[in-house]
């Protein structure tokens, strides 16, 4: 699995946004604070409470790996409320967070989606998008006010102050929108799902301030994945920054803030292993002998090599293939190089299989006789 991210804070403030990855999980937290102007009932600020839910999200993921995400969002959530009960957290305005979490294992990525931020999720058959709009169906008369006035005039900062009372009025209550703040049962309305391992090809997590990309016109969601796979998520981040550069009042996007916090996370599965039917006896135009099953055989034994832990599993058959090999292939090196490639093999597999010494593999095997038995 290869994992590329990358976070910009949108005004001197601390960033409100986390990235936490561990092992198959990613979460991702937009923080939302609230305007400097406005009370939110809390000592310790948004930052610290995305920090805190993201710690318990990953704690409890860890230990507890089948815990469906909605539970684990829920006991998150009790936690950190318990972590500051001398903060007001009955305050309208106490800090928030939507939420993305995803958990790819061997047979489904799992998600869960609360309130904004937008998890895009690439299969064969197209870019599937999963995002919770309940917010943007509040106070629609008061976010009509603030997008006709210029971004950073009095009277768009007192339309967006207007917007933000009402979204509070609304926020975890039926009829309104839910946010992860301080009551876990925000954790029952959030969207989740599953999608078929086999079927996925990529999938990103972005905040508001990085799905900006769509709002501003810059290209659809295939294309986002596109430009983070090729050039990164950096790339992307600079793309939205330079947009909202160019529109300083408003006018290409009408928004609360020129700048937001943006955050971008792209994850790429490892491909399946391949499994190819076996060669019948005969049909592989070099004898009798199967040898792209032995080489398929001698392919997993010589990734095992590279790696030190596992150099105990391997048995003496199986060395003893590995040295056949090497004595066999050594004069057909560069055509092998290209076959080896179209059957699967990584290149780390074809360099340790083509360097590796008789010598190397007797060491091996005398070691492999040395080690004690797990069970000794």
């Amino acid at each position: 699995m290869h994992i590329a991210s990358d976070t910009r804070p949108g005004s001197p403030r601390p960033n409100e946004d986390v990235i936490a990855v561990s092992g198959p999980v990613a979460v991702l937290l937009d923080g939302a604070g609230g305007p400097a102007e406005l009370d939110n009932g809390c000592s310790h600020g948004t930052p610290w409470y995305v920090a805190a839910l993201a710690a318990h999200l990953l704690s409890t993921l860890n230990t507890a790996p089948d815990t469906e995400l909605a539970a684990a969002l829920a006991a998150a959530i009790e936690a950190v409320a318990r972590a500051h009960p001398g903060c007001d957290l009955t305050h309208p305005g106490t800090p928030s967070a939507t939420v993305i979490i995803t958990r790819l294992g061997d047979h489904a990525l799992d998600y869960l989606v609360l309130c904004d931020s937008t998890l895009l999720i690439e299969t064969n058959e197209g870019v599937e998008v999963r995002c919770d709009t309940r917010i943007d169906e509040v106070a629609p008369q008061q976010r009509r006010a603030m997008d006709a006035a210029p971004l950073g005039s009095p009277e768009h900062q007192q339309h967006r102050l207007a917007k933000v009372g009402a979204e509070r009025a609304a926020r975890n209550r039926e009829g309104g929108f839910w946010v992860a703040a301080a009551d876990p049962a925000a954790a029952e309305y959030a969207l989740t799902g599953s999608v078929p391992a086999a079927e996925v090809r990529r999938y990103a997590l972005l905040t508001d301030g990085a799905a900006r990309w769509h709002g501003f016109g810059l290209g659809d969601w295939a294309a986002l994945l596109d430009l983070v796979d090729r050039a990164g998520t950096a790339a992307l981040l600079d793309a939205v920054r330079a947009a909202e550069r160019a529109d300083p009042h408003g006018r290409r996007l009408p928004r609360a803030k020129q700048f937001d916090d943006a955050t971008a996370l792209l994850v790429t599965p490892a491909p399946a292993p391949l499994r190819p039917e076996p060669t019948p006896p005969g049909q592989d135009g070099r004898g009798s002998r199967d040898l792209k099953a032995e080489r398929r055989q001698i392919r997993a034994d010589v990734e095992a090599i590279a790696e030190p832990a596992r150099r105990v599993r391997l048995i003496d058959a199986h060395l003893d293939k590995v040295e056949e090999c090497i004595r066999t292939l050594t004069a057909q090196r560069s055509a092998l190089i290209a076959e080896l490639a179209g059957e699967g093999w990584t290149d780390s597999a074809i360099a340790a299989l083509l360097h590796i010494s008789r010598p190397r593999v007797t060491q091996i095997r005398g070691n492999h006789r040395a080690t004690p038995s797990p069970t000794s």
